[in-house]
């Protein structure tokens, strides 16, 4: 797996940066490279404010044997800005689940909004320990103080019923997903109630979501070869 124009390159803490960026002019030209080191610049602001360590790009194999499950290679601190403004902040904010959650990005950005709770879902033990460590290391600004990382199959992860959204940068695709869609049903089913999922996956993908006929797509945009839906399910009682 290459690193994408969407993630921070890991090497970047130890390479030297100037040669990197000359020789980005001469392969991508003088505008292309400004727009990228404005765009790695905007990731370090945001792992050095959050005081956490998420660049990286793990290849599937090395974190399961599963092929319904992705590698490793986080959403772009852009990206997420623009997820999160999505989300459903009315009181009571209830729980935040991030389905795949590796290294724990988005649950310390989405610890600076008002949840009640943080939840972080994945199935690699290597990564839910790094996941626990960043989140030993935030700052103490945020807003949210309740925060875990479940090591866990997601398919078989039983979804809090006070959950109101959900957070999925293609994290697995076929079964587990299909496991995931149902999880999300049956809590619906136990307790109705308002329910927004923020999706993101490749442009190209098809997405399991807008063939299920108890959600509602509000919002879509695109973005590096990247697409976020917004679902939106409402309570029958609203």
């Amino acid at each position: 797996m290459l690193p994408t124009e969407t993630t921070l390159p890991s090497d970047l803490r130890t390479a030297t940066i100037v040669p990197r960026v000359l020789r980005r002019i001469r392969a991508k030209g003088l505008v292309p490279t400004l727009r990228r080191v404005s765009f790695l610049l905007y990731e370090l602001y945001w792992e050095r404010r959050l005081g956490i360590d998420t660049a990286d790009c793990i290849p599937r194999e090395f974190l399961s044997e599963d092929p319904a499950s992705i590698g490793y290679d986080p959403i772009g601190y852009v990206q997420l800005a623009l997820a999160l403004r999505n989300a459903d902040l009315s009181s009571p904010t209830g729980t935040f689940i991030d389905y795949g959650c590796g290294k724990a990005r988005v649950l310390a950005r989405a610890s600076q909004l008002p949840f009640e709770r943080i939840v972080g879902v994945e199935l690699s033990s290597d990564l839910c320990d790094e996941a626990r460590a960043n989140i030993a290391r935030l700052s103490p600004r945020t807003t949210c103080k309740e925060i875990k990382v479940v090591n866990t199959n997601a398919k078989q992860f039983v979804v809090p019923d006070d959950t109101k959204n959900i957070f999925l940068f293609n994290p697995f695709t076929g079964h587990v997903l299909e496991g995931v869609v149902e999880q999300i049903r049956q809590s619906l089913e136990r307790q109705p109630r308002d329910l927004t999922i923020l999706y993101i996956l490749p442009s190209a993908s098809a997405d399991i979501f807008s063939q299920q006929e108890w959600m509602k797509s509000t919002f879509q945009h695109s973005w590096n070869g990247l697409k976020l839906h917004v679902y939106r399910i409402h309570s029958p009682q609203n």
